[in-house]
């Protein structure tokens, strides 16, 4: 890393972000981890890297005795950014609890406006402050996601604002504010027309119009893992939790703008997952199997839009997996 930041420094590809991946790291010493704060710092001075992003891959942050999460974000201990202060306990009735988190967008604002109220920053805000940054996430996706957001608002920061940005996207999320239902279902219907790119807008919209709105609160189980797979949902405002049962710790968040569940509605296999409302409430779009089974009987134009759905979220994950293999030799658990 040394020697391509001493061949890029000075030139115009020098970077100005740094992503360090420590997701395949089962544990870290203590010496170690100082090593590792160190590294920080010296990015920082030596290379002028603005932006440093550590990889955990885990909500539990780094596991090892010294601070080393602490030590590596600019953000205080119960800011750290998406998962960082999500605690899981099992209930006595074997359902998934969930402490509040902050947003990544607020914490990181909040170590420079600490009296400002966040829900009020604007998302261009969140790169444009003074001085240089570190930054934790737990998964390398989600780093990736935060250092382009860095590119674009340092290139144009206005181009984080559009009407269907991050910062739309995150107020739906955290519940700061509220939308007609008009309004609600157009941001609906756009969120499922990215999912299928490029595709007749109008199909699009009459597919959509036989998805059904659904409201949950915190902790409702919107399915269980291998109950029966009756629907397929596009999460329009709040975040879920998928974990899988009898795992250590398997889970994965699931935000605004995804589907799930359409795996088990084409294949009417069993859930695979536990899934869980992690936000104050959630609003999701809904196919029902009997509305599905009639699409694909009567107007199969518009079923192709679920399998293309289906598809690229396949695509997505298989090379995710084949890029591990390739830059680490190995294949991730």
């Amino acid at each position: 890393m040394k020697d391509v930041l001493i061949e890029k420094h000075g030139t115009a590809e020098e970077p100005f972000i740094v992503i360090i991946d420590f997701s395949l790291i089962l544990g870290i010493d203590s010496s170690a981890a100082q090593t590792i704060t160190k590294l920080k710092s010296t990015l920082h001075k030596s290379f002028n890297i603005n932006l440093c992003v550590f990889v955990t891959g885990s909500t539990n942050g780094f596991p090892c005795e010294y601070a080393l999460s602490q030590e590596l974000s600019t953000l205080p201990e119960t800011s750290l950014g998406v998962g960082k202060a999500m605690i899981q306990r099992l209930s006595s009735s074997n359902f998934y609890e969930f402490d509040e988190e902050v947003s990544e967008e607020a914490s990181l604002l909040s170590s420079n406006r600490s009296t400002t109220d966040m829900s009020k920053c604007g998302y261009s805000e969140l790169f444009c402050a003074s001085g240089p940054k570190s930054h934790v996430c737990n998964s390398l996706d989600s780093a990736l996601i935060f250092a382009e957001d860095a590119l674009v608002a340092r290139q144009d920061p206005q181009l984080l604002n559009d009407e269907l940005g991050p910062i739309l996207l995150d107020r739906f999320s955290s519940g700061n504010e509220r939308y007609l239902l008009s309004e609600e279902n157009e941001i609906a219907l756009q969120l499922f027309a990215r999912l299928c790119p490029g595709e007749n807008k109008d199909e699009i919209s009459e597919l959509f119009c036989l998805f059904k709105r659904e409201v949950y609160c915190k902790n409702d189980i919107l399915w269980l893992q291998g109950s029966s797979s009756d629907s397929m949902k596009l999460i329009v405002r709040g975040r879920l939790i998928s974990v899988l049962e009898n795992e250590a710790g398997t889970l994965e968040e699931i935000k605004s703008g995804n589907t799930i569940g359409e795996y088990g509605l084409l294949l009417q296999h069993n859930r695979m997952s536990t899934v869980q409302c992690l936000s104050e409430d959630a609003v999701a779009y809904s196919l029902s199997r009997t509305s599905w089974e009639e699409i694909v009987r009567d107007k199969p134009n518009l079923a192709r839009f679920v399998y293309l759905i289906a598809v690229n979220y396949l695509s997505s994950r298989v090379q995710h997996v084949s890029n591990r293999i390739f830059e680490t030799r190995c294949l991730p658990i």
